[in-house]
């Protein structure tokens, strides 16, 4: 047997590997969180199908003495060498100094180890398309199948990348042959072995010319592997003070369907997280921060008059795609102040992302399992290396049959929500910029609406009407001025007063103004790259000058928000309006503006009602109302009526004092 050594080959005056991978920089904005997803995600895809048991994810940190990191006195050199070769480069010289510091003390490790799953096969013969050639000696390709989770191999470099000398150790026991093997694996820079003789980044840890796995055990900390299953051991793992409570929680964000479902345990330390336990440590997430993951563990524990389970009817959505009825369930739960967003998950159940723009005026949460053989072919060709994403643009085959079958995707999760919880009253409209759109629903006028009644009215003895003052700021130029701060931010609205996203749905554009007729929706066209139909932001002002001075325009600032307005009753011309102040402010002022035909016309207000005693109306005048607190704003509730008694188009400013 040839002597064990770390093994850096020459690069033949070829390519030069600098520190910065790109497979490592994927993950390195939040590294810990992306470890334990490759992981976890890797263990599920490795199951073993003769075993009807959940994969089980063991994390143990613990610590060596240098004697024990395998070729230690080698590496070290090799790490002097690389340093010296980094002299012209502040960053990769600090990196080696830090490396070369950690071998001064004891050395800490984090070893991951999965079981039920079938260990690195193919060790011994070190062929290509093997599980041990694919993980350690292939870079950007993989072997996996398509009901896998994974399908590019970059999520490989997620444990280096989480190694302050970016160095592991790869040890199995694999299921077919019953081999042992390990092998180490290290991704430094090019280094100058010899007088201009130069090396690789990527170095391996062999007792072979050909760097294949050593067949031998490998052991740290008096672990030893008695069933199938593979190591991973991160030697020099980063010192982060908070990874016991950061892993706990990437393993319940990011497998919370997987541990419900059985296809994953986790272990940390004495904590166990199964099925029958995963309440218990999302309970103890905090409350405020992680919501989302609360009211997703509700979703899929409890069975009640909000929640609804839906498996997908082909006839619905999918046939033209080929997939079958079933291929995946659909969970929605509506109640207050949810996030609007449906989780989205394939095979493995790992979180992908969670999908927005789908109804944003009913207050729902859901999650989509996707199951099928078929769906979940399609969708993982769309899934971005770093499993956060579907963009059918990378599809270089049939685009267009993936941008219409994701189209299609959200519209069906977009009609079941309404379905099944669509109510006849007024839309949220989600307002970028100073041009929030209101949208307006005409109820009977024998409807009750909302303890609107409670109100406290404040009577309009006498209405001051400014004349138009052409040399004070007007509503272009404000649009103009928060236009510069909030590029790139402006919602898709679709006639049903839906988040649309329909033609250029992946891009990104210019902001844009939709509009509706009171009581009857309304159409805009699709226009530009990335949002639908609409005006741009600042294009046209309607023929409306402000009726502010500037001297009231410096009290205030445009702000963003989130508003409902309802119709009460059109022939009085009283609306509902509920909205939530954003900031921390006492006092607020509202501007209200006719569009489309009655665009010239300037509305008066003539009854101003607030539900909260603590809101007083300071001054009123003609189209604008300024108001204030003796408390934060944060709700805020009121009825108006304007002399304007028609079905028209508002659009309502909404601004707080500077003060």
């Amino acid at each position: 047997m040839e002597n064990k050594r770390w093994e850096f080959v020459d690069n033949q005056n070829a390519n030069f590997d600098g520190l910065n991978d790109a497979g490592i920089e994927t993950f390195s904005a939040n590294r810990i969180k992306s470890l334990v997803r490759e992981v976890g995600q890797n263990a599920i895809d490795a199951k073993r199908e003769d075993i009807d048991a959940p994969v089980r994810l063991v994390f143990d940190y613990f610590k060596i003495q240098r004697e024990e990191f395998p070729g230690n006195e080698q590496f070290i050199e090799i790490l002097n060498k690389c340093k010296n070769c980094s002299r012209d480069n502040s960053i990769t010289k600090k990196f080696f100094e830090n490396a070369i510091k950690v071998f001064s003390n004891e050395i800490t490790v984090l070893r991951i180890s999965d079981f039920n799953t079938t260990g690195l096969r193919g060790a011994k013969s070190g062929l290509r398309g093997t599980d041990c050639h694919n993980l350690v000696k292939e870079r950007g390709s993989s072997n996996k199948d398509l009901k896998s989770g994974g399908s590019f191999g970059i999520g490989k470099a997620a444990p280096i990348g989480c190694s302050d000398i970016r160095t592991v150790i790869y040890s199995s026991l694999d299921c077919q042959d019953n081999i042992r093997s390990y092998i180490g694996v290290s991704q430094l820079i090019s280094f100058e072995r010899e007088t201009d003789k130069w090396t690789v980044g990527r170095g391996y840890y062999t007792d072979k010319d050909n760097m294949n796995a050593i067949l031998d055990e490998f052991s740290l900390n008096g672990y030893r592997r008695e069933e199938p299953g593979t190591d991973i051991y991160i030697l020099g793992f980063l010192n982060d003070e908070q990874f016991n409570d950061k892993i706990i929680e990437a393993v319940i964000e990011n497998f919370l369907v997987s541990i419900w479902n059985e296809k994953l345990i986790v272990q940390f330390g004495d904590m166990v997280i199964t099925k029958d336990t995963l309440g218990s440590y999302v309970d103890k997430l905090n409350l405020e921060e992680f919501s989302d993951i609360h009211n997703y563990y509700f979703l899929l524990t409890h069975t009640n008059t909000k929640i609804r389970t839906i498996d997908l009817d082909k006839e619905v959505f999918g046939k033209k795609y080929g997939f079958s009825d079933g291929e995946c369930k659909l969970l929605l739960m509506e109640g207050d102040e949810l996030n609007k967003r449906i989780l989205m998950t394939r095979s493995a159940g790992m979180k992908l992302f969670e999908q927005d723009r789908i109804h944003s005026s009913i207050s729902f949460t859901g999650i989509l399992m996707i199951t099928g053989e078929k769906m979940n072919k399609m969708f993982k060709e769309m899934e971005m290396p770093s499993h956060d994403s579907w963009e059918p643009g990378r599809c270089r085959e049939n685009s267009k049959e993936y941008t219409a079958c994701y189209r299609d995707l959200r519209t069906y999760l977009r009609n079941q929500v309404k379905q099944h919880f669509g109510r006849d009253e007024g839309t949220e409209v989600e307002a970028f910029g100073v041009d929030n759109l209101l949208y307006v629903m005409e109820q009977d006028s024998g409807n009750k609406i909302e303890e609107v009644l409670k109100c406290k009215t404040i009577e309009v003895s006498q209405i001051i009407k400014t004349p138009l003052d052409k040399s004070s700021i007007g509503p272009k130029e404000i649009i103009e001025k928060h236009k510069k701060t909030n590029s790139n931010k402006g919602p898709n609205v679709n006639s049903n007063g839906d988040n649309g996203d329909e033609d250029g749905d992946f891009g990104s554009g210019a902001e844009s103004v939709n509009e509706t007729e009171g009581g009857n929706g309304g159409s805009n066209p699709g226009s530009g790259s990335g949002t639908r139909g609409g005006q741009s932001v600042g294009e046209e002002n309607h023929g409306i000058e402000s009726n502010l001075s500037e001297e009231k325009e410096k009290k205030y600032k445009p702000v963003a928000v989130k508003m409902r307005m309802f119709s009460v009753n059109s022939d009085s011309g009283k609306y509902l309006i509920k909205f939530i102040a954003p900031k921390k402010s006492k006092s607020g002022k509202l501007e209200f503006i006719l569009s489309g035909e009655q665009s010239t016309d300037i509305p008066d207000l003539t009854n101003v009602e607030f539900k909260n005693k603590n809101i007083v109306v300071d001054k009123l005048e003609g189209n604008t109302l300024c108001f204030s607190s003796s408390k934060l704003l944060k709700e805020i509730e009121l009825e108006v009526e304007f002399n304007f008694k028609q079905y028209c188009m508002w659009e309502v400013r909404y601004y707080e004092s500077k003060k």
